[in-house]
């Protein structure tokens, strides 16, 4: 196992490496804490005996996991079963494109809103996240290739799967963590007031000519909660239309 350590100052040494504990005595009591990842979370020790809470900030793009805790355990006790959940939200956008001649190619998937841009979980009970900050306009993008057509039907009436998009964080300025699902702090439909915006531009062949449109925009409002340990996937369907409908 490896231990976290408080000391009687309430500072937080964190686990390293194998550290090995035993059972002093059989009248001792000990609580069991479990998280992860631990080197992308800071842990902050609690007061007057409260156990710690880590913290996150929504721009390390990480999967934060906790197990409910065994609190007060003793020699005999039997097995710590310590399952470790998911305490963030997932988010992907998907594309795919209707049966037809149009090629669609997507320039950028960004959203934006008034997301949590961090907060604390306590380890003694992690349900809920607590000193939340936020912040109008944290937006996140999703890396896309605009030379990339969406996935359509080879023919009538056929099916297609959706092109899974994961992507990167921006917040102020854009910064890149690679291709990731977006991780976020649970946030409810009514705080988050999001709202995706999608760049995209048509193309199609006029014998061996290719004949390309110009850059449409268009932007849908998000009425979904994001809630702990949830995936979420946003599908853009789009329609041979003359509107450039997207469903």
């Amino acid at each position: 196992p490896l231990t976290l350590v408080i000391n009687n100052d309430g500072t937080v040494v964190p686990p390293s490496g194998t550290d090995i504990r035993y059972w002093t005595n059989t009248t001792d009591y000990y609580t069991f804490l479990a998280y992860a990842p631990m080197d992308k979370v800071s842990v902050t020790a609690g007061t007057n005996g409260e156990n710690p809470t880590i913290g996150y900030v929504h721009t390390n793009q990480v999967d934060v996991l906790c197990a409910e805790p065994h609190i007060c355990r003793q020699k005999g006790n039997g097995t710590v079963d310590l399952k470790l959940e998911h305490k963030l939200a997932r988010l992907t956008v998907k594309a795919r494109a209707a049966y037809g001649n149009f090629d669609f190619h997507i320039k950028s998937i960004v959203i934006t809103g008034k997301f949590n841009t961090e907060g604390k979980l306590p380890l003694a009970a992690p349900t809920a996240w607590t000193d939340l900050k936020s912040a109008e306009g944290t937006q996140y993008s999703f890396s896309t290739v605009a030379t990339d057509a969406l996935p359509k039907p080879a023919t009538n009436g056929g099916s297609i799967d959706y092109k899974d998009y994961s992507g990167t964080v921006t917040n102020g300025t854009t910064t890149t963590h690679g291709n990731n699902y977006i991780m976020m702090i649970p946030v409810p439909a009514s705080q988050h007031a999001a709202k995706l915006k999608v760049v995209y531009s048509t193309s199609y062949m006029a014998g061996d000519r290719k004949i390309e449109s110009i850059d449409y925009e268009k932007e849908f409002s998000i009425t979904s909660d994001f809630g702990m340990g949830k995936a979420y996937a946003l599908a853009l369907d789009f329609a041979q239309a003359a509107d450039n409908a997207i469903n």
